[in-house]
């Protein structure tokens, strides 16, 4: 059966791309595919898949991606993978300034929808993401683009509980590294800020003065150095941020009428 199954799956290439297309709801159209047994699991290998928005443009390009297939697949007459492998993809993610989010052109799904492909993607029981480049539009700010290159990213869904992990290089103007971490007990793709579990970030050699464009603090915070903070998220309220600092040349303004306060060294929780 080993035998029979896999070697002539390139033949199937249309096929193959017409269920994919189907489980993401966007047309989906793949270059190559070969197949071969990863123990007891078949494996696909993929060069060139596209995925086009509703109006068939391209929107997303994958060089390559390494699918390992459940055997659920066969009981779902869906794709479903053990694990889904992506290497070198270039993504765009971009928030409207109608507050709308969209990742390689496709829209997130609107309150009370699921979210499309990426919420499909969330199914597998492992997504691994390597040596991508990251680039966030934010609209509804006005930034400008922030670019991630390096990117590394891993999600393990488990029964009760899924866990991510993100690795990036931010521009070094920024940082030197990015780290995001989570454990979630409940993922809402639409709407990740109204999710349940906890969030760990961390910069290295980061100038946070400079993520002022993107991020929102509590005060007016400039410094150089290392931040480790902790994110408890509850369901679309924050009940907890708790964070460590290692700082140097410190400026910030404890409330508007004060004037500034500026610190050699800070360190602390």
């Amino acid at each position: 059966a080993r035998e029979l199954l896999l070697p002539g799956i390139g033949a199937f290439r249309e096929e193959i791309a017409a269920a994919a297309s189907g489980a993401l709801g966007l047309p989906v159209r793949i270059e190559a595919i070969e197949g071969e047994w990863r123990g007891l699991r078949p494996r696909l290998r993929v060069a060139g898949l596209v995925v086009a928005d509703a109006q068939g443009r391209p929107a997303l390009r994958l060089p390559q991606v390494d699918a390992t297939l459940a055997w659920r697949s066969l009981l779902r007459l869906s794709p479903d993978f053990h694990r889904l492998e992506i290497v070198a993809p270039e993504l765009g993610v971009r928030r409207a300034a109608d507050g709308r989010v969209f990742v390689a052109g496709l829209a997130l799904g609107a309150a009370g929808e699921r979210g499309g492909g990426l919420d499909w993607l969330l199914q597998q029981r492992e997504l691994v993401v390597r040596d991508a480049t990251l680039v966030w539009r934010d609209e509804l700010r006005g930034a400008p683009d922030l670019r991630l290159e390096a990117v590394a990213f891993r999600f393990e869904r488990g029964l009760l509980r899924h866990r991510f992990a993100l690795h990036a290089r931010p521009p070094a103007a920024l940082a030197s590294r990015l780290e995001l971490r989570g454990e979630l007990g409940r993922l809402d793709v639409t709407r990740p800020l109204e999710s349940v579990g906890r969030l760990q970030l961390a910069l290295e050699r980061a100038e946070l003065g400079a993520w002022e464009v993107w991020v929102d603090y509590p005060l007016p915070l400039a410094g150089r150095g290392g931040v480790r903070a902790w994110v408890e998220l509850d369901g679309g309220r924050t009940s907890a941020i708790t964070a460590d600092l290692a700082l140097d040349e410190v400026r910030t303004r404890l409330a508007p009428e004060l004037a500034e306060l500026r610190l050699d060294r800070l360190d602390g929780r």
